[in-house]
């Protein structure tokens, strides 16, 4: 299996274990971040950071399984991750906020989204996805 199946298929599980988590003890995310205890935001963190980061991890295990899918997950994965660490970034610069918790989700996810990149760079052009903008 290439490098860039087995970086999908672990950051799959990654992403799901953290879901899981997140749904099963929203007050995981809740208290490095700020948030009260209300319903509501334990709500949207059930939500986003469990709903969605066990989405999208099932979808790089799926990615993980073919060689003719890494490809594209891997431009997926790169757009996410980098515009995350972007969006992190200028909120952490606006706000003139940024704990360890922040600082530490940066750095991951810029980590992967440059490994995302690189790793779509190395494979052959026949399993690289097109990047070809629709007319």
């Amino acid at each position: 299996m290439s490098a860039a199946r087995w970086f999908s298929g672990i950051l799959g599980v990654i992403l799901v274990a953290y879901g899981v988590a997140c749904m099963l003890n929203p007050a995981l995310l809740m208290a490095p971040v700020g948030l009260t205890g209300k319903a509501a935001a334990q709500v949207e963190i059930r939500a986003m950071y469990g709903g969605v980061q066990i989405g999208f991890g099932l979808y790089c295990l799926l990615a993980a399984r073919s060689a003719q899918r890494t490809g594209h997950a891997l431009v997926v994965i790169a757009s996410i991750f980098l515009s995350i660490a972007i969006c992190r970034g200028l909120g952490m610069l606006l706000s003139q906020t940024g704990g360890a918790f922040h600082s530490a989700a940066l750095c991951f996810e810029v980590v992967v989204g440059i490994t995302s990149v690189w790793l779509w760079r190395a494979q052959t052009p026949a399993k690289k996805a097109p990047l070809k903008v629709p007319a």
